[in-house]
């Protein structure tokens, strides 16, 4: 096998990554590609900016729906923060990047 050298927590390592990176690709196709999907079925039925629901909560999901690239980024960067908040040792610059991360994952839920 490929990874049966590899220790126990490197092959965890390895298929966490292999994961995020096939649902990543997944995910960027998808947003390419879903927009045109909704233009096909529904066949010009919708005014430009017009949302197929008209209630609040409908709305909210289907904008939500619509960006699965800028939450994911959010996310990751919220992970990434975190990753920092607990590796780094040093004080000053762990809240520096900290903050650094938290105005890029609101600016990607922006």
């Amino acid at each position: 096998m490929i990874f049966s050298r590899l220790s126990e927590k490197n092959r965890v390592i390895v298929g966490v990554l292999l994961f995020v990176a096939v649902f990543a690709a997944l995910l960027i196709a998808a947003s390419f590609t879903d927009l045109e999907v909704s233009d096909l079925l529904t066949g010009g039925a919708l005014e430009e900016g017009e949302y197929l629901s008209h209630d609040v909560f409908g709305v909210a999901f289907e904008i939500f729906g619509s960006s699965p690239i800028y939450v994911m980024a959010g996310i990751c960067v919220v992970l990434l923060m975190l990753y920092v908040w607990r590796t780094l040792k040093l004080r000053p610059m762990r809240e520096i990047i900290c903050v650094i991360l938290l105005a890029g994952s609101v600016l990607a839920f922006w």
